[in-house]
């Protein structure tokens, strides 16, 4: 059985659910929870993999900490491989501090990122796919080093999944930050979320946005539009508008990097790309429902059933 490769962040995301919500001596004053939990798009994507039954290689960091050793402990029980998360002496374990109602959600604030390594060109002899999980969140992602493992797995016929994710800086274009058309160049499947292809043009054609993505070289571009679902754009000129699968969130944090993996998860099993994003749309909403500790994701047999595969 071949591996996937996750590259990206891990961290610890603070979560304050429904603020307010509780109600003390006559007003609503108290949340409804705040919990410490699983983070960061590659911890994300990993788990959600592992637990559709793939073998997931994680590359990322932690600190020597203790929200490093928690995080660890919670990712490792879904069965991800962690061999090569770093976990760097004297350093802290990245934190983010969210607020969520339901669907919305408020991210408030991030400590510094930890570095990240490439891994090495013999890591792909036993690869069938990389997903990269916050491309532009990375300098590492961007270097001649890196490009070089990428192109390798392109020769190989490894497919590689993109998830680009914006700066959370609205006045950055990304294509001046980084090597954004290069990278597009390489994706068998690209995903943008809709706040992200604001930065991109100033077109807001969903068909013209996915067009100009495609003619950039992906194969596929899926660009996510939250509740109302997400459009795919295949290389052969297809086009698919897929509805969210409609559920009552308890919190939407990770939505996008688990539509990516559970997306890739179908490509890398022969899915078309409309029933992949089919896959993708019900095993995301099923994944939001309420939790204690971190996200309960739904079984591959429940979700099969009701996409109808």
């Amino acid at each position: 059985m071949k591996d996937i490769i996750v590259i990206g962040e891990v961290c610890e995301d603070i979560i304050m659910h429904d603020p307010g919500a509780v109600e003390v001596m006559g007003a609503k004053i108290w949340a409804r929870d705040i919990v410490s939990t699983i983070g960061g798009s590659a911890s994300i994507a990993a788990t959600a993999f592992a637990h559709l039954g793939e073998k997931v290689k994680l590359y990322s960091s932690i600190g020597d900490d203790s929200q490093g050793k928690m995080l660890y402990e919670m990712i490792e029980k879904f069965g991800t491989d962690l061999r090569f998360l770093r976990v760097l002496k004297g350093k802290r374990t990245t934190r983010s501090m969210i607020i969520s109602q339901g669907a919305e959600k408020n991210f408030l604030g991030c400590s510094p990122m930890l570095p990240i390594e490439i891994p090495d060109i013999s890591s792909l002899d036993n690869t069938k796919l990389i997903h990269i999980a916050g491309f532009m969140l990375y300098p590492e992602l961007w270097t001649d080093e890196a490009f070089l493992y990428y192109e390798e797995a392109k020769r190989r016929g490894i497919p590689i999944a993109v998830d680009g994710q914006r700066p959370h800086n609205d006045e950055i274009n990304p294509f001046e930050l980084a090597p954004l058309e290069r990278m597009i160049g390489l994706s068998d499947v690209y995903f943008a979320a809709q706040k992200e292809v604001k930065q991109f043009t100033d077109s807001t054609d969903v068909n013209e946005i996915g067009k100009m993505l495609i003619n950039m070289g992906a194969k596929n571009v899926v660009l996510k539009q939250g509740a109302e679902g997400c459009v795919v754009f295949g290389q052969n000129g297809e086009i698919h508008k897929i509805d969210s699968y409609k559920v009552d969130v308890y919190d939407s944090i990770g939505s996008g990097d688990l539509f990516g993996a559970s997306f890739a998860y179908g490509m890398i099993n022969s899915f078309t790309i409309k029933d992949c994003a089919r896959f993708a749309s019900v095993f995301t909403a099923l994944s939001l429902l309420e939790y204690e500790e971190y996200k309960k994701y739904p079984e591959k047999e429940a979700v099969m059933k009701i996409v109808g595969l």
